[in-house]
C-alpha cells in the first residue's frame, strides 16, 4: 500500500519524550520528587544491582550499588542501564542466562543488572522504561491510559497508542532493513500485541 500521512508506525524511541512528559506533569503537580529514591515509587528497581563482569564459571558478579536510583538518573540516563543491543554484558545476559530483551515488553525484562553504580556516568538504556512504571505506581493507571487522558486527548492527539486496534493495524507500515546494496527488505518484526508492560521506553505505535 502507497505511503500516506495516516501510516502507523511503531514509533520506538520517540516514546521516550511523552513518558518524560508524563514524569514531569507529576512533578509539576507535587506528586513525584526527581531525587527522591525510584524506589519509593517503584520498589522492584530497589532490587538491581551492579554487575562487574563474570566469575570464572560465567556467573555474573554482582554487589549492591552505592547509592540509590533517582528518578532524575533515569531521566538522563545515569542510573547505570543499558540495552541488549548496544552492551555486550546485557547481550551476554541474554544469550547464556536468558534475560528477557525489552522487545518483550515484559516485567522481567527491566530486571537486568546496572553497569555502574547511579549516577556516575552516561548510558542508553531501559531508563524511560522505568519512568513509566514510576508513573503507573503514582497514577494507579496504565501507562497508556496516563498518556491518553492527560497528553493525548488535551492535544487532540488521536491514533497513539501501546495497543494496536484493527483498524490501525490496517494501516501499519513495515519495518525495512538496509541491505548491503542499498535496497530495502521488510522485516517481520512486531511489538507483544498484548504488552504486560507499557514500555515508556519504546512501546508506542502512532501515525
Amino acid at each position: 500500500a502507497d505511503m500516506t500521512t495516516d501510516s502507523v508506525f511503531a514509533i520506538f524511541s520517540t516514546t521516550k519524550a511523552i513518558t518524560g512528559t508524563a514524569v514531569l506533569q507529576l512533578v509539576a503537580e507535587g506528586k513525584l520528587d526527581l531525587d527522591a529514591p525510584a524506589k519509593t515509587y517503584a520498589p522492584d528497581i530497589g532490587r538491581l544491582q551492579v554487575i562487574e563482569g563474570f566469575d570464572d564459571k560465567g556467573e555474573p558478579r554482582l554487589r549492591a550499588p552505592k547509592r540509590d536510583i533517582t528518578t532524575r538518573m533515569l531521566m538522563v540516563h545515569s542510573a547505570g542501564l543499558s540495552y541488549d543491543f548496544i552492551n555486550h554484558t546485557y547481550t551476554r545476559l541474554a544469550q547464556e542466562k536468558g534475560q528477557p530483551s525489552v522487545i518483550t515488553a515484559s516485567k522481567a525484562s527491566l530486571m537486568t543488572p546496572l553497569l555502574f553504580d547511579p549516577g556516575e556516568r552516561w548510558e542508553y538504556g531501559t531508563n524511560m522504561d522505568w519512568c513509566g512504571q514510576i508513573v503507573e505506581a503514582i497514577t494507579g493507571r496504565r501507562l497508556g491510559e496516563v498518556f491518553k487522558t492527560r497528553i493525548f486527548e488535551p492535544l487532540g492527539i488521536r491514533d497513539t497508542t501501546f495497543e494496536l486496534t484493527d483498524a490501525m493495524r490496517r494501516k501499519l507500515a513495515s519495518i525495512h532493513a538496509r541491505n548491503a546494496d542499498g535496497s530495502l527488505t521488510p522485516m517481520d518484526f512486531e511489538l507483544p500485541a498484548n504488552p504486560e508492560i507499557h514500555m515508556g521506553g519504546h512501546g508506542l505505535y502512532g501515525t
